[in-house]
């Protein structure tokens, strides 16, 4: 099976995600973990990721649902207008969260959520799972 894996990625272009956390670890670790599978660009503020995602080519935002300078929701309304195809996954540690999103999952605004702490094995799932459209 190794080398069908190796002729696969070969041919398709890897996926690229949007990350957008105000915690610098938090991205390093994903972007450590997650390297190997995915290209990124990453970010700790709504503005410069809103930028970022005006002239590049994204798959998949993954934020933080607060962020230092907004709630992510503006982003991610901001983000669908311009890239309406883009999928969202918001993770988040405060508790009602996964609640206040409940009205976004259901406008279609996001795709997904994460409790942190998640385990890493989850987020490469739920991004696998929610960009298997792409493949």
């Amino acid at each position: 099976g190794g080398l069908h894996l190796i002729l696969g990625r070969m041919m398709v272009p890897r996926l690229k995600l949007l990350i957008v956390d105000d915690d610098k670890l938090i991205l390093r670790i994903i972007t450590e973990t997650l390297g190997k599978d995915f290209e990124f660009a990453q970010f700790t503020t709504a503005d410069e990721a809103y930028d970022y995602l005006t002239e590049n080519e994204v798959n998949l935002l993954l934020t933080d649902y607060r962020l230092e300078d907004s709630d992510s929701l503006a982003l991610i309304q901001k983000a669908k207008e311009i890239k309406p195809h883009l999928k969202v996954l918001v993770m988040s540690g405060s508790v009602g969260v996964q609640a206040a999103l409940s009205k976004g999952l259901v406008d279609g605004l996001v795709d997904g959520f994460l409790e942190k702490p998640f385990q890493l094995e989850i987020l490469r799932e739920t991004i696998k799972e929610l960009t298997k459209c792409y493949s």
